[in-house]
């Protein structure tokens, strides 16, 4: 089965190592990633807003919209906690991102929906 393109897009960021590290980070912290060059907070800076560019910017028409998607993605995060799921894992971190970016404002996508229905498929029914 071929992956949406969020989840390709996600997997291309982790098969490249630089952007893997940085990645990894964003996912660790809630701060923008801190590099010790202008180099590095370049491409922190063009990490972040290529991740921003796979959610809807528009947001949710409602808080009590955006605190219903936020209570869903929390309860997905928790089965790949029971799950033993490792923080450095594809899945645990594309679950991580679209936290991160709910809560920033960022409204999920269809795509990113679709995406997280499959890891939700894939550890709650095995």
């Amino acid at each position: 089965m071929k992956p949406a393109p969020f989840e390709q897009f996600i997997k291309s960021l982790l098969d490249n190592s630089a952007a893997n590290d940085a990645l990894r980070d964003l996912t660790k912290r809630n701060l923008p990633i801190q590099g010790s060059s202008l180099m590095s907070a370049v491409d922190a800076i063009l990490l972040e807003e290529s991740i921003a560019a796979q959610f809807d910017i528009e947001g949710y028409d409602s808080n009590d919209k955006k605190v219903k998607v936020l209570d869903k993605l929390l309860r997905v995060r928790n089965l790949l906690d029971r799950n033993l799921v490792i923080p450095d894992d594809a899945d645990y971190i594309t679950v991580q991102l679209c936290i991160q970016y709910v809560e920033n404002g960022y409204a999920l996508t269809s795509t990113s929906l679709d995406c997280l229905n499959k890891i939700y498929k894939k550890y709650n029914y095995g």
